[in-house]
């Protein structure tokens, strides 16, 4: 039977393999694993009632505070999904001027509340952006004049949900 002689490169190329490996072994760092996530604190939940899937549809009432009056409004929304329409009243009686601006609502609702426009039915008067937060059967928020001849019109305002 014939004798297998291994070749000096045979013990070369093993001696080189063997060599790699142990010097990968022992230069490898060992990576310590991340240190956990830890979610931030939630803010307080004013979303709406999870129960309710159109917590914004029905009759509104309440005031916007201008910097020099106040305005009663009323509102009748509907929501569908993400979406706010409707129609609105802000109605002004002071003693030397009275009116009666109805006009529609459209809108958005966030997570925690709603965007929306009030745009008067009659073009001469601007409208109003809103954003408001819904919290308790009321909405809160502020308001600004958008297109207006006196670019300071902006304020606060509530709306109590009637039904």
């Amino acid at each position: 039977m014939p004798s297998i002689k291994p070749s000096k490169k045979l013990f070369y190329h093993v001696f080189l393999l063997l060599l790699l490996v142990c010097s990968a072994c022992s230069t490898a760092e060992i990576e310590m694993p991340p240190a956990p996530v830890t979610e931030p604190d939630s803010p307080p939940d004013t979303a709406p009632d999870a129960d309710d899937e159109t917590p914004y549809t029905g009759r509104w009432q309440g005031e916007m505070m201008f910097e020099d009056y106040v305005a009663s409004v009323e509102a009748v929304l509907e929501q569908d999904l993400v979406f706010i329409r409707g129609r609105g009243t802000l109605k002004i009686s002071l003693p030397l001027y009275k009116s009666t601006q109805p006009g529609s609502i459209n809108g958005i609702v966030g997570y925690d509340g709603i965007t929306f426009d009030l745009v008067p039915d009659n073009p001469k008067y601007c409208y109003y952006r809103a954003e408001a937060i819904f919290k308790e059967g009321q909405l809160t928020g502020t308001f600004e004049g958008v297109n207006c001849q006196d670019e300071t019109i902006g304020g606060a305002f509530y709306l109590d949900k009637l039904e």
